[in-house]
């Protein structure tokens, strides 16, 4: 969903209703409105300041309060659309017994229907009817509140949707739907049949254009080292957390960052890669060894971090472990497990294997079997079935 001039719109009877909401003291909400509107603006134009205006609505970009004071007027809309997670919202569950020989069955389960970062949202839900639901409540919000929203720029991701009903808000019919190169959202691409090689293709766009940059450049080759590390490793980390990659497309990744090195170094083509990416010659930051990095910090944010994260790590988990058919925990049974498991946590755990990082804590209890390993039976089906299956 799309806002336009989120920070202008707040107006302040919304704001002190905010705050009263949350039971801030008058003196409080009292002072914070004297200081953001009991004042004069005035603006540059062509090098000169035009007469100044009096600040009746909006919150000042890049104030240091600014962030929290807009969490404080958009809480209200947030937390609506919380209260009808039920009839509105998208289930993830896993269902685990944890003895085959009886008949109880634990269902865990996490519903979804919102997900916000500043004014970016994006509604999560299983019907055509339940999203049209939460668009007229965050609609009447924005009328509410003179916030301007902007449909056209709105985005639909359908997934094994059969419904093909058009989506029309405010008589504007929504056109971005399933988009081939990914939705965006916050930066990363995101598509509806979890397409891997869109995510692969806005990397390598990235290096190639860096490359491209570079070349043309009279620059040397600690300078593009440089550059490498501290612009385009922070991007395609950041890309990285919507995409596990295997070895091998990272090094295709890497290939032509390698070739503009040894070229700007007077280098042979042929010097093993691994001179570049020591870190007391050339300190060349590997993809690959990123990726590593970022996989292992979250993960374990994911299976250590707040409840909601915790708890769809650990349903991930379940499902990973009823899909490849195991009693033993997914962690456990990995490194027999193929690549592109369709599941971020399923890649990120064969990776992470790979280079001897395991992600079990059954070492920690007496009880093999606590959490997250199936009681009963003494024979796996691997076992039992032949090696093709």
């Amino acid at each position: 969903m799309d806002i336009s001039k989120a920070y202008d719109s707040v107006s302040s009877r919304s704001l002190r209703k905010g705050m009263e909401r949350i039971k801030l003291p008058e003196q409080w909400i009292n002072l914070v409105l004297d200081i953001s509107y009991n004042r004069f603006n005035r603006v540059i134009v062509n090098n000169d300041l035009t007469e100044k205006y009096k600040v009746e609505d909006g919150i000042d970009q890049g104030e240091v309060w600014s962030p929290i004071l807009w969490r404080i007027f958009y809480d209200p809309l947030l937390c609506k659309l919380d209260d009808m997670r039920e009839q509105a919202g998208y289930e993830i569950k896993s269902e685990f017994k944890e003895n085959i020989t009886k008949d109880k069955v634990t269902i865990h389960s996490m519903i979804i229907n919102a997900i916000a970062f500043m004014d970016d949202m994006t509604l999560i839900s299983r019907s055509h009817d339940q999203i049209m639901d939460m668009l007229e409540i965050c609609h009447s919000f924005y009328r509410l509140n003179d916030i301007k929203a902007n449909p056209k720029k709105y985005e639909i991701i359908r997934i094994n949707n059969v419904e093909k009903r058009d989506m029309i808000i405010e008589g504007q019919k929504i056109e971005k739907i399933n988009s081939k190169n990914g939705n965006r959202f916050l930066g990363i691409f995101f598509t509806y049949n979890n397409n891997r090689a869109v995510h692969i293709k806005k990397m390598k766009d990235m290096i190639e254009g860096f490359v491209k940059i570079m070349n043309r450049k009279i620059i040397t080759d600690k300078q593009v080292c440089k550059l490498w590390n501290t612009n385009m490793i922070p991007a395609l980390e950041y890309q990285l957390q919507g995409v596990v990659i295997t070895e091998n497309e990272a090094k295709q990744l890497m290939a032509p960052i390698n070739t503009l090195i040894k070229h700007k170094c007077k280098m042979p083509s042929s010097l093993p890669n691994c001179v570049l990416y020591d870190k007391d010659i050339y300190g060349v930051k590997d993809i690959y060894s990123l990726q590593f990095e970022s996989l292992s910090k979250n993960i374990m944010y994911m299976a250590n971090g707040n409840e909601i994260v915790r708890s769809i790590f650990k349903i991930q988990m379940e499902q990973l472990q009823q899909e490849a058919w195991t009693p033993l925990c997914f962690a456990e049974k990995v490194s027999q497990v193929k690549f592109s498991t369709k599941r971020f946590v399923g890649d990120a755990l064969i990776v992470l294997d790979s280079k001897k990082f395991h992600l079990c804590d059954h070492e920690n209890y007496n009880d093999l079997f606590r959490n997250h390993r199936i009681r009963g039976g003494y024979i796996l089906i691997e076992e039992v079935l032949e090696e093709e299956f």
